[in-house]
Order: C-alpha cells, then structure tokens, then sequence
C-alpha cells in the first residue's frame, strides 16, 4: 500500500476545509479531510502503476471540486488541494 496526503484549503484565505471528500475516481478508494484540513488517502500501489495514471476528486459542500493527478514514477509527496467557492 502506497499513500498521499496533505490538506485542503479555501482559496485566498487558506482557511482548512474540514470533511472534504477524496476519491480515486473509479474506485473505492477515498477518505475525507479531517477538522484541519488534513488528508490521508491509502491505496495499493500497483493502482498507479497498472494505469500510468489516476485522478483524485476533491468535493466539499459549497465549494467547486478540484482534481489531483497521480502519476507513476513519480514521487508521491503531500499534495495541497485549493478549494474554490461556488
């Protein structure tokens, strides 16, 4: 198992976005922000290798969603999400 995290953050203001939802899309892997902001999502590893490539939804209530790209061979840091408003 492989892992990115990070946190999701309002746009302009930087205020965190708790409960944010996180899905690979096509997938039942996903978790939501936690009441910083913060994010942990697990999924095995051969998830990215196999396809080269998978897209992360981002969604929260009142707020435009937002998509990640995980891509293999690359290293997988903590990645921020900027969420925009409706």
């Amino acid at each position: 198992m492989t892992d990115v995290s990070g946190r999701v953050f309002v746009e302009g203001t930087h205020r965190p976005v708790p409960a944010a939802w996180l899905q690979i899309l096509g997938t039942p892997y996903g978790t939501f922000s936690d009441g910083s902001g913060a994010y942990r999502l697990v999924f095995p590893a051969a998830l990215v290798a196999n396809c080269r490539t998978q897209q992360v939804r981002v969604t929260a209530d009142g707020y435009r969603f937002s998509d990640l790209t995980l891509a293999a061979g690359r290293n997988l840091p903590s990645s921020d999400v900027i969420l925009l408003r409706r």
